[in-house]
């Protein structure tokens, strides 16, 4: 899915350089990645809407993380091709079907 792209870094609109506009582009690992750092409540238009990353502790176990990107992702459109949780980085592959 193309969408508006989003600075990695910032968080801010990406802008070309070249010209004063914005860059599109495929915007699903970005999104992804905004699911996976966002708490419930943070998206206005969907309250109920994120995994909230930052809340699990090593008390929480990998299936618990991995079932709730799941779960997140379904209801978005998401499809995961592959999610590996190992130590404290992730690798993960999707696309919007």
């Amino acid at each position: 899915m193309k969408g508006i792209l989003l600075n990695s870094e910032t968080g801010d609109i990406l802008i070309d350089g070249n010209s004063p506009r914005m860059v599109i582009g495929d915007i699903a690992v970005q999104n992804a990645k905004l699911i996976i750092e966002a708490n419930k409540g943070e998206f206005k238009e969907k309250p109920l809407k994120g995994v909230g990353i930052s809340l699990y502790t090593e008390g929480n176990t990998p299936e618990r993380l991995v079932r709730e990107i799941r779960r997140e992702f379904f209801e978005e459109g998401l499809h995961i091709s592959s999610l590996k949780i190992e130590g404290s980085g992730m690798e993960l592959d999707v696309d919007y079907k």
